[in-house]
């Protein structure tokens, strides 16, 4: 999971720390950070935030709290899912969890998944049953369509879970084998699509990733397609669902898949002419796919052809961690956060701004997400609301 490539910088980030208004500089981390004048509210956390995008839902914004490590390396406390007033960033509740490749909502339920689905009121925060997969664990993300979450496998499964009761409502067995392991899973109108690796049958090379699309209610698979094979990285990302297509990418390759059918429309070569550097993220608004290349830039492609649009420099972000679309900007997050004009990739903000330091850690942009108005971030010293530039 691609959590582990910022791990070590963030457990170190989670240690014990002071946090407040910082000596020399003026104001509080998210002052320096984001500029005083946006910040709508800061809520400093000695731990810190860990990389779980942040989950709007109604009135409230969820983050993932990073695991508790005292100064002299102990574990002190687990991670946690933590719900915040939306308006005001008041804590409502917080509850234990094990990490959270992501967090989404069903009806008036949370899960956050991470090799299971724990899963709370939303409101409350009161436990409801766990979702485990007897088998083996859960891999990827989980989506969801309001009423079920979905989820993937080790083994090689897409799911659909009922919200609050721990049980499945469908369970497709997609790879025909014990090998492979679930890297996304997305939902949209009447099906889920599935991203997976290692297809370890005679139907296709031994190295190598499937994408399939199932029927959201019954969990019938409708067509499932090889990727690659041999040496290939095979499929990395969650797929993204966007005008009649299932998009994926691995091995820097995007492909489009028809939804119907699953004819390849077309494909593109995201290797660059540069140093092969690795990144995450794929997303899709305002007709186009975003996605990283090999060479530390940031392209947009046409949904429906595949033609790029457009293409920016982001070497000083490093190699990205996430990509989000929506509202009309990309957020893109590597060693910082970067908010891109979605129509011209044309840079509207770098965050931080400055720097914040107390002397003994490091800040850090570990996730964002955001409404129409409001970024809500993620850092290594707490959770705060600002002004989007739009």
């Amino acid at each position: 999971m691609k959590k582990y490539a910022v791990a070590s910088l963030l457990a170190l980030a989670a240690c014990e720390s002071p946090l407040g208004p910082l000596a020399g500089g003026g104001g509080t981390a998210a002052d320096q950070a984001f500029g005083a004048v946006h910040v709508r509210w800061f809520i400093p956390d000695p731990v810190g935030g860990w990389t779980m995008t942040p989950e709007l839902a109604g009135p409230y914004v969820y983050f993932e709290r990073g695991l508790h490590i005292s100064s002299a390396g102990m574990v002190v406390d687990r991670a946690k899912l933590v719900a915040l007033d939306r308006q005001t960033g008041a804590e409502i509740w917080s509850q234990p969890i094990v990490s959270g490749e992501n967090a989404a909502v069903a009806g008036n339920v949370i899960g956050a998944v991470w090799g299971s689905l724990p899963m709370f009121d939303r409101a409350t925060g009161a436990p409801l049953p766990v979702f485990r997969y007897g088998p083996t664990s859960l891999s990827g993300n989980v989506a969801t369509d309001g009423e079920r979450f979905y989820v993937l496998t080790h083994n090689g499964h897409a799911l659909a879970v009922n919200p609050g009761q721990g049980t499945t409502a469908w369970d497709a067995d997609l790879a025909g084998s014990g090998s492979a392991t679930g890297f996304g899973v997305a939902v949209a109108d009447d099906v889920v699509a599935a991203t997976l690796k290692h297809f370890g049958s005679t139907a296709a090379p031994g190295d190598s990733g499937i994408v399939a699309v199932l029927d959201r209610a019954s969990g019938a698979v409708r067509w499932r397609a090889a990727v690659g094979g041999g040496q290939d990285p095979g499929i990395t990302d969650p797929p993204v669902i966007a005008g009649g297509l299932v998009v994926t990418r691995g091995g820097h390759q995007v492909r489009a898949w028809d939804l119907r059918n699953g004819v390849e429309r077309w494909r593109f070569d995201a290797r660059g002419s540069g140093v092969n550097y690795g990144g995450s993220g794929l997303a899709s608004c305002e007709g186009m796919i975003i996605a990283p290349t090999a060479d530390l830039e940031i392209v947009a492609l046409d949904a429906a052809t595949g033609a790029a649009r457009w293409r920016v420099n982001a070497q000083d972000l490093g190699s990205l961690s996430s990509l989000d679309c929506s509202y009309g900007t990309v957020l893109a997050r590597g060693s910082r956060l970067a908010v891109l004009d979605a129509r011209s990739g044309a840079r509207r903000a770098r965050y931080p701004i400055r720097d914040p330091d107390d002397g003994r850690r490091e800040f850090y942009i570990a996730a964002a997400t955001r409404d129409a108005e409001f970024l809500y971030v993620s850092t290594t010293y707490g959770y705060v609301k600002v002004d989007a530039p739009n």
